[in-house]
Order: C-alpha cells, then structure tokens, then sequence
C-alpha cells in the first residue's frame, strides 16, 4: 500500500538501522525542512515527544492532526485508509517507541 511517508525517510533509517545490508545509500530530492525553521523545528520536536510519550499510537495521533497530513486523508478514502495504517506501518519497520 503507498503510503504518504517519504521515501528518504524510510531509505536513511533504514541504512542506520541495518548498517551491514547495504554497501551505501543516496538520499536525493528529499525535503526536511521549510522556510520557518524554527516553527518546523517546533512541530517536528512534538511530534518527537508524542513518540516518547505514547510509542507509535501517540505519534500517529499527533502527526494526524498536522494540516499536511488530516489534508492527505481528506483527499479520499484510499488515502484515508492509508493515513489510518501508518502506525502498523511505523511498527514494521522497527519505529516502535
């Protein structure tokens, strides 16, 4: 199933969760970042602080609730389904908290 989650993200934890699997990585195109740090930085610790806190249901109950992702759901029910799989999603690749 796609998800909404970037495909960088998903590539650089990989390669630093599984060192010894691949024999190098290129992460292009990818965005981290927006034209207010400091407001990105904001969100971006909340949202780690959700993991802390809750493991991967409180963090995809936060990131939920970001206009980036509740606007990808309300595109439809394949994306809203796809928004409401990302914590088994998070849980397979290893991002439980």
């Amino acid at each position: 199933m796609p998800t909404p989650w970037g495909g960088g993200n998903i590539a650089l934890h990989f390669a630093l969760t599984h060192p010894a699997l691949i024999a190098g990585v290129a992460i292009c195109d990818t965005g981290a970042g927006s034209d207010d740090p400091a407001q990105f930085r904001a969100v971006t610790e909340g949202w780690a602080r959700a993991a802390e806190v809750g493991g991967t249901a409180g963090f995809t109950a936060t990131i939920l609730q970001h206009p980036i992702f509740a606007g990808y759901a309300a595109r439809g029910p394949a994306e809203a389904a796809a928004m409401r799989e990302l914590e088994t999603f998070f849980r397979k690749i290893g991002w439980e908290a």
